[in-house]
């Protein structure tokens, strides 16, 4: 039990970290299965218009940090939340357009969806609390907009843009 935190709160910690849990042992023992944190993976990750556009975002993140008083937004969740995202979100929305279409695994699906989540909130609830000691107010709103953010940096991740000059 986490002090300070109602049993709901306590239970829905415990629940997303047992999530988590799971999720690593799944990639340890399938991460050439699920060709993810693979050699091929991470050459797809590391262009050189990939890494420049991420730096650019993530340099968008900090400058508010700066000047906002948002008490869920500092310059730590301004660098960890990008860099976890930038890892998991292509392949997880690659994951998610495959489970539309009947073809991806059970365990692949699992882990995308957890992956969404911990990038998009659970890691910043975490961090909130350790950093605060008591669990962010305003949580529940943080779910939908850090989804929201994961599928867009994933799908930008996974575009392929070519210009054709006629």
């Amino acid at each position: 039990m986490i002090e300070g935190l109602s049993i709901t709160m306590n239970i829905y910690v415990c629940c997303y970290l047992a999530l988590l849990f799971s999720v690593i042992v799944i990639i340890l023992l399938k991460k050439r299965e699920l060709n993810f944190l693979t050699k091929d993976y991470f050459k797809f990750l590391f262009t050189k218009e990939r890494f420049c556009i991420y730096c650019l975002g993530t340099i968008a993140l900090l400058l508010p940090a700066h000047f906002l008083e948002i008490h869920s937004w500092d310059y730590t969740i301004a660098i960890f939340q990008p860099i976890l995202a930038y890892i998991t979100a292509p392949w997880s929305v690659e994951v998610l357009c495959k489970l539309e279409k009947s073809k991806a695994k059970l365990s692949e699906t699992f882990v995308a969806l957890n992956m969404m989540m911990f990038t998009g909130s659970w890691s910043v609830e975490l961090y909130l609390l350790y950093r605060d000691g008591y669990y962010m107010p305003d949580w529940l709103v943080n779910i939908p907009i850090g989804i929201v953010c994961f599928l867009v940096m994933g799908t930008l991740w996974n575009a392929d843009w070519t210009s054709k000059s006629t």
